[in-house]
């Protein structure tokens, strides 16, 4: 029987893969043929600048005025949507109506959700928790706690309001806590226990 040689020109173009042009595709997006006219595009927030003016150097403190966006947490059919919802224009100082945080609970306003974490914890003294008080507590079972969802990149006070809006129900307490003056002002009770360190 004779050998066969095959040409190694045929066989190395029957191997290669063909060239596929994208170029001359047609787009079959329903956007393509929309007859309404494309919405202008929302600016993050970080590309928004406000140019910096040296006659405003002279203003006081109680003119000092802080632009804070808001953050809304919406129940679509898939799940929850983050959006921004609107700008709101706040003031340097806390309102007079938040309430003082009573660190050491002595009116005894969250002993029974301090009773309730600590059973969930299994009535085990918290290791790091030297120097700390009952309210740490219960904010650093709450943000250990996996049913209200991740809490890196979000303060308390947005994870718990993600949580309520999906129905997760938070304890209200927590709310309560975020809600006092130093829940808002003091980053120890603002934000979560690993702010910092992820």
């Amino acid at each position: 029987m004779p050998v066969t040689r095959s040409n190694s020109k045929n066989a190395s173009q029957s191997l290669k893969q063909a060239r596929l042009s994208f170029t001359s595709a047609r787009r079959t997006a329903s956007n393509a043929t929309s007859k309404k006219p494309a919405a202008s595009r929302a600016t993050s927030t970080s590309s928004i600048q406000r140019p910096l003016e040296d006659s405003d150097n002279e203003s006081s403190g109680s003119d000092v005025e802080q632009v804070v966006l808001s953050r809304t947490w919406k129940r679509n059919g898939r799940g929850v949507e983050d959006g921004l919802a609107r700008l709101n224009i706040v003031e340097d100082s806390v309102p007079a109506d938040r309430e003082v945080l009573d660190l050491q609970d002595k009116k005894g306003r969250w002993r029974k959700h301090y009773g309730a974490v600590r059973q969930k914890m299994g009535n085990l003294e918290p290791i790091h928790a030297k120097g700390q008080t009952k309210i740490h507590h219960i904010l650093r079972v709450f943000d250990l706690s996996y049913e209200y969802g991740p809490c890196i990149g979000v303060t308390r006070l947005e994870r718990w309001e993600r949580a309520q809006a999906l129905g997760l129900n938070p304890p209200p307490e927590v709310r309560e806590i975020l809600l006092t003056k130093q829940g808002q002002e003091e980053d120890q009770f603002r934000e979560t226990a690993f702010y910092g360190e992820a």
